[in-house]
């Protein structure tokens, strides 16, 4: 397999020099993004890149950095490509497009779509695999593969493990060059990987539909509340999607899952403390029709989040309902 393999390090540049020399780097192998070391004068980076047909792996080595790509430099590209990004070694924080800021640690991978801007930082010591798809040759496998970008995806999968194996060969194996050339085909295959590697991951689509998605869930979740068992795993088998997908979709509101699930099962335990629907009920038989299994928790739970125990909610709104009549 024809495979040209190159590497850049600043190790030799002066102290004074060593970010413009990197960002030099970046520019020329990477794309149209920028860094800024954290400490400059102690700064030291070194990449390494494999072009196999129009694709290229690359394995960057570098002090504690931010990285980020503008929207002036993505409209600079005519057909802006996507990268894989996966740490071998310690953790990125990286902000896409209009995702919230999110950590990618060791064990995970993340797709970046260079045609949205994005910023990407991380302390010393990380060290990261990247491959560099054109778009043709990703969304020939995987349409609309942008709506992956910027999140955090397990490479846990038979897809994703498949994936690492696949960037870490490419990024620090050696081959033997026999003159032979097979890259289209290897290309499209790798293409397919990290296809199959995203596919394996279910996300949100457009706002309007997770919107949709996300009051369906809420709906069938106060139907439940009263199950104490009741949980992601059963709410994901019900509608028939993973799990992932329904932490995303609550996450895409800005509250969890479980969250949710414990604000509604304290909401309804405090309509049914003040209000005459549960009058002939003890506080111990309200707390197990709104899901919870333990008195004490209850309580707990509870006084947390209305500053009064339920004995005493309870008595307070008795106490205002005599003083009403």
């Amino acid at each position: 397999m024809n495979a040209t393999v190159e590497s850049f390090s600043t190790r030799s540049v002066p102290a004074a020099g060593k970010t413009e020399a990197w960002n030099a780097i970046l520019r020329g192998r990477i794309s149209q993004v920028r860094a800024r070391p954290r400490d400059p004068m102690r700064f030291d980076g070194q990449l390494i890149r494999r072009r196999i047909g129009p694709l290229a792996a690359l394995r960057v080595e570098c002090s504690g950095v931010q990285v980020w790509h503008t929207r002036a430099d993505a409209a600079r590209l005519a057909n802006p490509p996507f990268h894989v990004l996966m740490p071998v070694q310690g953790v990125f924080s990286i902000t896409h497009g209009d995702h919230a800021p999110t950590d990618v640690p060791t064990g995970t991978f993340c797709l970046i779509d260079l045609a949205k801007p994005f910023e990407l930082e991380h302390g010393d010591g990380v060290h990261t695999l990247c491959l560099n798809l054109p778009r043709a040759t990703l969304e020939s496998c995987v349409p609309h593969a942008s709506r992956y970008a910027g999140l955090p995806l397990n490479a846990a999968s038979i897809e994703g493990s498949v994936l690492s194996a696949v960037m870490n060969t490419l990024s620090g194996g050696h081959f033997v060059d026999r003159g032979e050339s097979h890259t289209p085909l290897m290309a499209r295959s790798i293409a397919g990987i990290v296809g199959a590697a995203l596919m394996s991951h279910r996300v949100p689509g457009n706002s309007r539909d997770v919107a949709a998605r996300l009051a369906a869930f809420r709906e069938y979740i106060d139907v439940r509340l009263v199950d104490a068992e009741f949980g992601p795993a059963e709410l994901a088998q019900h509608f028939g999607v993973s799990e992932r997908y329904v932490r995303l979709v609550f996450q895409s509101a800005g509250e969890s899952l479980s969250g949710y699930l414990l604000r509604r099962r304290l909401e309804r335990a405090a309509r049914l403390l003040s209000g005459p629907e549960g009058t002939n009920h003890t506080i111990m038989q309200i707390a197990f029709d709104c899901g919870f299994n333990n008195a004490s928790h209850f309580g707990q739970r509870f006084l947390a989040q209305f500053g009064a125990t339920p004995r005493d909610f309870r008595a307070a709104h008795q106490h205002a309902m005599v003083a009403t009549r």
